[in-house]
């Protein structure tokens, strides 16, 4: 249970510590940059340092991991190639949440964030031809109902940045189940290196082009430094999570018990003012993802 209670703070961290870079005055793509650098660099002591099988780059062993046959070959190019892709993912999800925790606060943001993971769950039933169990599908069902009563107010009033959130962390669920399908799980340390060194590439780019020769400051890389340590245990913890609990109670937990403690630290402590329909969309929310999550 520690493990689980643990994944959870370190999950909300990130969200919230990004409402905390508006708080602050902070520039976004500077934490952005000390955040991505933080997790590269712990991601490739834990690559450098971990037992990678002998693998070398082969392209046709990579296809026949990508149609279900998963071979060291074929992981060690999948863990290259679609982590070069997924990097860019992960930067374009991660700009757009920023964005609109910026507009919408970290409570609503958060929710159509985890909201995301109704996406993989239907095109694993065109893909994989998985079959959603009766409960998953009254989940998605609620899902989506929440959506409609967030953006209702005497009419359907879609939020475009809200959406956007919904599609970006639909993409960046996606990317872990491809992950999952397509590689073996030994890879995974050198597959986060790849991802988080491209990010840390395309927001070296962005930063220089926007900031020029400005100095990121010791709040910025503090904070950065925090939510790119956060990002990484988060991962640690659920996996540690895994091992003592069944995953059908810590990925409805993990999710619920993130929503419910942004929502809680965003009105006490960022002053979120959320209405009823806001709450009843998150109440919605939480029972929607512990039931796709069973």
């Amino acid at each position: 249970m520690l493990y689980l209670i643990l994944a959870i703070l370190c999950s909300s961290a990130i969200n919230l510590g990004f409402a905390l870079v508006k708080q602050r005055g902070c520039d976004n793509l500077s934490v952005t940059w000390m955040n991505y650098f933080t997790a590269a660099s712990v991601s490739a002591v834990l690559a450098l340092t971990g037992k990678l099988p002998h693998a070398q780059f082969d392209l046709s062993a990579a296809l026949g991991n990508v149609r279900g046959t998963l071979t060291d070959n074929g992981s060690l190019t999948v863990a290259l190639l679609f982590g070069v892709l997924t990097g860019v993912i992960y930067l374009a999800v991660l700009l757009v949440t920023q964005y609109s925790i910026n507009r919408n606060g970290p409570s609503p943001t958060t929710m159509f964030s985890k909201l995301g993971v109704i996406i993989p769950i239907l095109l694993s039933v065109f893909l994989w031809n998985e079959t959603p169990s009766a409960l998953r599908w009254v989940g998605m069902a609620l899902a989506l109902a929440s959506l409609v009563v967030f953006n209702w107010d005497g009419g359907l009033h879609l939020n475009g940045l809200l959406l956007l959130t919904f599609l970006a962390g639909g993409a960046a669920e996606l990317a872990n189940k491809l992950f999952s399908v397509w590689c073996d799980e030994r890879f995974k340390p050198l597959f986060l290196f790849v991802v988080f060194f491209v990010c840390v590439l395309l927001c070296t780019v962005l930063l220089v082009s926007k900031n020029g020769k400005r100095r990121i400051t010791g709040q910025e890389m503090l904070i950065g430094a925090g939510i790119g340590v956060c990002n990484l245990s988060a991962a640690f913890f659920v996996i540690r999570a895994l091992g003592v609990l069944p995953s059908s109670i810590v990925f409805p937990a993990l999710c619920a018990g993130v929503i419910l403690l942004i929502a809680v630290v965003g009105r006490f402590c960022f002053a979120e003012r959320l209405g009823k329909r806001g709450f009843a969309a998150i109440a919605m929310t939480v029972v929607s993802l512990v039931l796709v999550n069973l």
